[in-house]
């Protein structure tokens, strides 16, 4: 059978039924699912190809397909570009903003014109830069043009961003517009058969990209490709490798980093100079490719007249690589990258919360608890209160590494903040727990998250302003934390091991701050916020510089015709004749009264007199009393809290009836940020917030605006010296203008948010805080954050350690010397007299504060905000320093013969018999009474009741240090 089956198999016909015969057997239906079928294989489909969407493909790392348009000779290019899908971009930052590299638009140009036939760039001129931003892409769409009767094409490139608006359209955006041609004019250059060139001059490029920073280029590993460089004449040559970081050079003509790294070596000198500013690639002329997918390459830059370059690069073999007859190269300023990356938008943004990293695996901390702390682990130590703590640890205990303490009830939001305050300065003036962190919790004291929340706890909400700026002053030794009341208890362990500066836990998530781009309407003749014409708008601060404009603003712009101008000195007030005239000839009747707005019985009286109904309020008015969080006295708390704080509370209590159109409250950057110096302000402020959130949830009409530093030196901001605005500078903060603030006005009004932040950010301000390690948590999200490169961090113990004994003191110096310039704002370090006392130099509190936290991020050191006017001059700071170091890493320089011998009895100790060490026990006391010259020394008479060689080993490391 078995035979007959394989003949069967075989195709062989086999008569079953003779050879069944006179057996038995019988024919029976078989089951069917044994032989029912399913295809499995995946069908032909072309659902999203190009070619599903009727487009050619495009064999190009970024563009993915091509199509003819209709029957003219012209072609469409298009693909996709993003930080995520080409994440080697995000190593090309300017000035703090992430863009794409003009090589890169320039190949995009050079690969449309290859598959069109024109594949030379005759010229190609850059005119906005495409940014690009994490989370978000871009449409990327080239277009080339019909040819000429000389056979030359048009050539654009375009991006349109992924997000959509309302209607679902986008805006198309022109980055760059020019001209391909066939051929170009010249033969390839070939490297000479010497290399480096004859006569050839080094040049060192090792520290180029860190000066280049300097300048606003903020390359990452990606776009460093610069590997060494010769200068012959006018003309550098150089080598240049494509980074590994930056992938394959697969899917390009000329991979656009190692394209860029051509031009780096025409900023070879420049990039020393932090003055110059960052250019970037305007035009192009004669631009051509060569060998495909090269990743090396040698390369030729010189003067090509005027201010443009020639730049040729071909590989080691001599095949061209690329070539460019004439790169001009232009300024770039950081409001033109803004604009670019805003599409307009203004400089308004508002608070997002989002989950903050826990470390799960992190080690559980040492934590103790001051005061009640309801929910909190019960193994954790309990201390009635800070004194009791620090009577502990003087006692002996060790210092927990992380103490948690509540904020405290209290109706009273002056009181609450005093009581903050006081805790906040016994902390910091407490040496022994100045390795440890305070975690300072509220509850329901700041509004976090989409949702509306109308019990907010306004005591409270002063300790967020309050303790934000004793961060600012102190870094890592504060945490700020606000639980919700959803009656589930926090993730305990992961708040004390947080590594986030603040948090708030939401039906138990954990979230944190991050400052990001409120959307808003383009500015418009029409008004944000309609008045009600008969009605009358209190504006209160309402002579002051900021509140006239407003004043002003809301006549003109807004069709207030009845105004209530209130001030401490009313009708006195300096130019207040002179605005009501003003506002007069814009239609408005403005009357100036003077009332202290937190006074609640004077405010009551003033609106008790109103003839027209109250219809709108803003709040304008406050005053400053900075200090730091050390020297603060309550009573200047106090006096700032009063005109911000209990005046806004005044106000919205006392107009709880009235139909209120507008309630706009003038709250400060300082709230959110926690500026240093203005620990007071930015608790009034951070009060304003929560009540505009409250408001709000209580679906009354409120936003707080938390203005950055208006230009016009009046009012609050007219105490501020050139050292003030400096030191802003460097926080980030430029100053706004005053007809761009009230246009920021009229678009913030139309914004549906609690807290709307107006403020400049200098982009490049707050990305050299993050090259330093100094920038603020709330701003990570605003700037790249550059990454630890291979061989740096360790700090100054770091770079000490491979330093020559005799430039160990002159390196620290030179560190000193640089980091008080930066707070001076001098140019350079070297204009740091080192003798010169700080105080001579214009130092005060602020910057002792500013210098400090320089130092401790430079070297890796804690230390104490007072050590500018401990160690007054640069020199000895640096002795300082340079001492703490040693301690750190045991370096006691060269040993003296005394030391040697030490050292070798302490080696000889570990070795001695028991009764070898009382006889060596004995010499050491006689040695150490001989050396004190004091029989009644106290460490002698301890020495004397010695009995063992430990004990006397013990009493020398308690009296003199191990």
């Amino acid at each position: 059978a078995l035979s007959l089956a394989a003949v069967h198999t075989a195709g062989t016909a086999v008569d079953w039924r003779a050879f069944y015969s006179h057996t038995g057997a019988r024919r029976v239906d078989l089951p069917t699912y044994a032989f029912q079928r399913q295809r499995y294989w995946l069908q032909p489909t072309t659902a999203g190809t190009p070619a599903a969407a009727g487009l050619a493909r495009v064999e190009h790392s970024i563009l993915a397909a091509a199509t003819q348009v209709g029957d003219r000779d012209e072609w469409l290019f298009t693909g996709r570009l993003s930080a995520e899908s080409q994440s080697w971009l995000r190593d090309h930052a300017v000035l703090g903003v992430v863009i794409a590299p003009g090589t890169l638009l320039a190949e995009l140009a050079l690969a449309a014109g290859a598959e069109a036939g024109c594949p030379v760039i005759e010229e190609l001129v850059l005119q906005t830069p495409l940014v690009l931003e994490d989370g978000t892409g871009v449409r990327l769409q080239v277009t080339v043009g019909e040819p000429g009767e000389d056979g030359r094409r048009p050539v654009a490139v375009y991006s349109r961003a992924d997000a959509r608006d309302e209607d679902g359209r986008t805006d198309a955006v022109c980055h760059a517009r020019g001209w391909l041609t066939t051929d170009a004019d010249e033969a390839p250059w070939a490297p000479p058969g010497q290399w480096p060139p004859s006569g050839a001059e080094p040049v060192d490029v090792e520290a180029f990209y860190e000066q280049a920073a300097g300048q606003g280029y903020d390359y990452g590993p990606a776009f460093r490709g610069l590997e060494a460089a010769w200068r012959v004449g006018d003309d550098v040559y150089a080598e240049v490798a494509l980074p590994e970081a930056a992938g394959a050079g697969t899917g390009f003509g000329v991979h656009p980093a190692l394209f860029d790294a051509l031009l780096h070596v025409v900023l070879i000198g420049r990039a020393a100079d932090d003055d110059s500013p960052a250019e970037l690639p305007f035009s192009w002329s004669g631009v051509r490719l060569g060998e495909p997918e090269t990743g090396r390459a040698r390369v030729r830059v010189g003067p090509a007249g005027g201010s443009a370059f020639r730049i040729d690069a071909a590989t080691e073999d001599g095949n061209p690589v690329a070539a460019v007859a004439e790169l001009v190269l232009r300024p770039v300023e950081p409001s033109q990258l803004e604009a670019a990356r805003t599409g307009g938008q203004a400089p308004l943004f508002r608070v997002d919360w989002i989950p903050a990293a826990v470390d799960a695996s992190a080690p559980q901390v040492r934590v103790a608890v001051l005061g009640e702390l309801p929910g909190a682990p019960a193994k954790w130590d309990r201390f009635g209160d800070l004194a009791e703590l620090e009577q502990a640890v003087a006692d002996g205990a060790a210092a927990p590494e992380t103490v948690m303490t509540e904020a405290g009830p209290g109706a009273d939001a002056y009181a609450v903040a005093d009581r903050a305050l006081g805790l906040l300065q016994r902390w910091l003036a407490n040496d022994r727990l100045a390795g440890t962190r305070l975690v300072v919790i509220t509850r329901n004291a700041i509004a976090a998250g989409q949702h509306p929340e109308p019990d907010l706890n306004l005591s409270q909400a002063p300790v967020w302003g309050l303790v934000r700026s004793t961060q600012s002053e102190h870094p890592g030794r504060l945490l700020l934390a606000d639980l919700d009341d959803d009656g589930k208890p926090p993730n305990w362990y992961a708040l004390a091991a947080a590594t986030e500066a603040q948090l708030v836990v939401r039906g138990g998530r954990i979230l944190t701050p991050r400052l990001v781009r409120a959307r808003s309407a383009p500015a418009s003749d029409g008004a944000a916020l309609s008045l009600d014409p008969e009605g009358t708008v209190l504006v209160t601060g309402g002579t002051g510089g900021l509140g006239a404009l407003v004043a002003k603003r809301l006549a003109a712009r807004h069709g207030a015709r009845h105004l209530l101008l209130v001030s401490r000195r009313g009708p006195d007030a300096d130019g207040a004749a002179e605005l009501v005239t003003e506002l007069a000839a814009l239609g408005a009747d403005a009357r100036v009264e003077s009332c202290d707005v937190a006074d609640r019985n004077q405010l009551e009286d003033l609106l008790a007199s109103l003839k027209r109904p109250m219809t709108a309020v803003v709040h304008a008015a406050g005053v400053l009393d900075d200090a730091t969080v050390e020297s603060m006295e309550p009573a200047q708390l106090e006096r700032v809290l009063r005109p911000k704080a209990d005046a806004a509370l005044h106000l919205h209590e006392l107009t709880a009836g009235a139909d209120l159109s507008a309630f706009v409250l003038f709250s400060s950057f300082a709230a959110l940020l926690g500026s240093p110096g203005q620990a007071n302000y930015a608790a009034a402020n951070a009060f304003l917030d929560a009540l505009a959130a409250r408001r709000r949830a209580a679906g009354l009409p409120a936003v707080s605006l938390a203005w950055g530093l208006w230009e016009d030196a009046t009012g609050m901001t007219g105490g501020l010296d050139a050292a003030d605005r400096a030191r802003l500078a460097r926080l980030g903060m430029a100053p706004i203008p005053g007809d761009q603030g009230l246009e920021l006005l009229d678009r913030a009004l139309g914004l549906d948010e609690a807290l709307v932040a107006p403020v400049l950010l200098d982009r490049r301000a707050l990305r050299a805080q993050a090259r330093d390690g100094l920038l603020p948590d709330l701003l990570r999200g605003l700037v790249r954050i550059p990454a630890a490169r291979p061989g740096e961090g360790g700090g100054l113990a770091r770079r000490l350690a491979g330093v020559a004994e005799a430039d160990r003191e002159r390196v620290v110096l030179d560190l000193v010397r640089g980091q008080v310039a930066a707070v001076l704002g001098y140019d350079a370090p070297g204009d740091v007299d080192p003798a010169r006392p700080f105080k001579d130099l214009g130092f005060d509190s602020l910057g002792a504060v500013e210098l400090r936290n320089r130092l401790s991020q430079a070297t890796g050191l804690r230390l104490p905000s007072t050590l500018a006017f401990d160690h007054p001059t640069a020199e000895s700071l640096a002795g300082l320093v340079l001492s703490e170091i040693d301690g750190v890493v045991g370096h006691a320089g060269p040993q003296s013969p005394v030391d040697s011998q030490l050292s070798g009895l302490e080696e000889l100790v570990a070795t001695l018999k028991e009764g070898e060490k009382d006889d060596v026990a004995g010499r050491l006391r006689r040695i150490l009474k001989s050396l004190s010259g004091d029989e009644s020394d106290s460490a002698a008479d301890r020495l004397s009741e010695a009995v063992t060689l430990d004990d006397v080993l013990d009493v020398l490391g308690e009296e003199y240090g191990e």
